[in-house]
């Protein structure tokens, strides 16, 4: 039997909106495997055990019941698999190897925002690699888990999602002065929690008119800016934190593509290419005075440099 793999599935029409479908996933037999669990917005999961010489396939239906056949990408002989679950505000893993990879010593690394996390080296050989990892600390982000053999070569990675919604306050506000007249003067007042340091913006809008509430400035800078592909109704995954969003979070984790850091370059200590270098080494600055005396020239030379 080989190792257990939690497969992601996402299914778009030709404009990125989700579709709704069901089916199986089968061998090269013909025998049933699993079935699509279509989740939430056309995503969802299901689970194969590859053996040597197997080939998967998925039949399906889309919403106007026409039926379908996908080809699965190929296995390799042998590997590893990580699985991550979510357990409150930390994350389980396991690493497991296939049978008779020969593998021994392992490195599993979690970085997020290019820094490394946690490092951890384990003998594999005997049995399955597990760890908790504890997220109430890290900041809000994708955290990646990447799994490496004894010469670093990357074998599997997986992401996660950490919301600790240390980026959400609640500030109050008052109006201290109130005039309906035209070009009158109001005045409100914002109080945040003490000790927090804030720099607001405010807009003021017509309540009649119609606002896009998919996407905003949160889910932008800390979903869809980091990871590849359309996210659909972005802002839904920060509208709380329970654990039913949470899961649905790690759907979008399971089936979109995300490469922050390069590990075979970072091995090879390969640096990545500036496309736009420095001009020069320094910055000089030239000009000429009028006016002034030598000696104020120098005084003035040792004020401004």
């Amino acid at each position: 039997m080989g190792v257990a793999n939690k497969i992601g599935f996402k299914a778009n029409d030709q404009w990125g909106r989700p579709v709704k479908i069901k089916g199986i996933v089968q061998d090269n037999h013909g025998v049933k495997i699993d079935s699509l669990r279509n989740i939430h917005d056309g995503m969802g999961y299901f689970y194969i055990f590859p053996k040597e010489g197997e080939s998967f396939s998925a039949k399906w239906k889309d919403e106007k019941g026409t039926e379908h056949s996908t080809a699965l990408p190929s296995f390799k002989k042998t590997g590893v698999s990580l699985q991550v679950t979510l357990s409150g505000s930390k994350r389980e893993f396991v690493v497991s190897a296939s049978p008779g990879a020969g593998f021994d010593t392992m490195h599993v690394i979690g970085t997020m925002h290019e820094h490394e996390i946690f490092k951890l080296t384990k003998d594999i050989s005997q049995a399955s690699i597990k760890g908790i990892i504890p997220t109430a600390d890290l900041p809000s982000g994708i955290l990646t888990i990447t799994v490496f053999d004894k010469q670093w070569v990357p074998l599997a990675e997986r992401i996660t999602y950490i919301n600790n919604e240390e980026y959400y306050f609640h500030p109050e506000m008052s109006v201290t002065h109130w005039a309906l007249n035209k070009r009158a003067r109001d005045e409100i007042q914002i109080t945040v929690p003490d000790s927090l340091a804030a720099s607001f913006s405010v807009a003021v809008t017509d309540i009649g008119i119609d606002t896009d509430s998919s996407d905003n400035i949160i889910s932008h800078l800390l979903l869809t800016g980091d990871i590849k592909g359309q996210v659909y109704n972005p802002s839904y995954y920060f509208s709380n934190n329970t654990d039913s969003i949470s899961q649905m979070l790690d759907l979008v984790m399971l089936t979109h593509g995300w490469r922050r850091l390069k590990w075979d370059d970072v091995v090879a200590g390969k640096f990545p290419k500036i496309n736009y270098p420095k001009d020069t080494s320094y910055l000089t600055l030239s000009g000429k005075f009028y006016g002034a005396l030598p000696a104020q020239c120098r005084h003035a030379a040792s004020v401004f440099f």
